[in-house]
């Protein structure tokens, strides 16, 4: 009974926070279309009719159309903000334990960040968060080696012909393993290495499309992806700008417990040190 409770208590926070960030917003929407229509010119409409909206924005003009309500907009919300908790704390986690890992790639990704980061994080925003080009190199790496979903499953929606000639019927269940993928010799040159240059541009173009998917790909893939980045990064931003993180387990012997995300059997950590470089 207690336990229910609290978890009731729990979910109220959660749904307050989602709730007043959409009021917030709804209401900002409102005051700029007010504002927008007192003085908007006939060449004016089709410039907004072509723009492109955030995510809540859509949402919102969806629910004045009447193609959602309140509760659907929340819905949304809850799945990008928290859905994604539990997978951005294993690439959190891992993110860290390639850090302690690999000094020489930690030392990169510090001086990038003094570059280009204020020590005063307070006004940190997506624009410096997007210079931080060799950090999302690391964090994409560590997804490769360590993805936080590291099985999939769909369901084939038609028949289908493999490259091999293997047929799978209508509504096969299909089980896709991306901790394979990630690590198969076929696409990724010695696939065992942390190397977060894997992820400059040259060495992107040629890459199949499918070999790299932590977040799965195509229609149904993760709606949160670039959200999660931006959130590993400005985590790793305020961690690196206190800390020195040093090494603190054999990864050699790590055993993984692999379902429906990327466990360990026993934890994985680190030693942070206040910052002396």
């Amino acid at each position: 009974m207690f336990a229910a409770k609290d978890y009731a208590s729990a979910l109220d926070v959660v749904h307050g926070f989602s709730s007043e960030i959409i009021a917030k917003r709804r209401d900002l929407l409102k005051d700029e279309l007010d504002k927008s229509s007192s003085t908007q010119t006939a060449d004016d409409e089709g410039f907004v009719s072509k723009k492109r909206f955030a995510m809540l924005d859509t949402l919102i003009y969806a629910e004045k159309d009447g193609l959602i309500d309140h509760s659907g907009i929340c819905e949304e919300v809850d799945t990008l903000m928290f859905e994604g908790y539990d997978t951005t704390s294993i690439g959190l986690i891992f993110g860290l334990m390639n850090m302690s890992l690999n000094p020489d790639k930690q030392e990169l990704c510090f001086q990038e960040i003094q570059e280009h980061i204020d020590d005063d994080l307070s006004n940190l925003d997506v624009s410096q968060l997007n210079k931080l080009k060799y950090l999302e190199y690391f964090m994409k790496e560590t997804m490769r080696l360590f993805p936080s979903v590291p099985i999939m499953g769909r369901e084939a929606v038609q028949e289908t012909e493999l490259a091999n000639g293997l047929i799978l019927p209508k509504g096969a269940q299909i089980t896709i393993h991306v901790f394979d993928i990630h690590r198969n010799a076929k696409y990724w040159d010695s696939p065992d290495e942390f190397r977060p240059e894997r992820f400059l541009p040259e060495n992107v173009q040629d890459r199949h499309t499918y070999a790299y998917v932590p977040f799965s790909a195509g229609q149904r893939n993760c709606i949160g992806q670039k959200y999660a980045m931006q959130e590993m990064k400005t985590l790793m931003v305020v961690l690196l700008k206190q800390f020195k993180v040093l090494q603190a387990i054999d990864p050699q012997k790590i055993v993984f417990h692999t379902g429906i995300t990327l466990r360990t059997q026993d934890k994985i950590r680190v030693l942070p040190t206040c910052l002396i470089w």
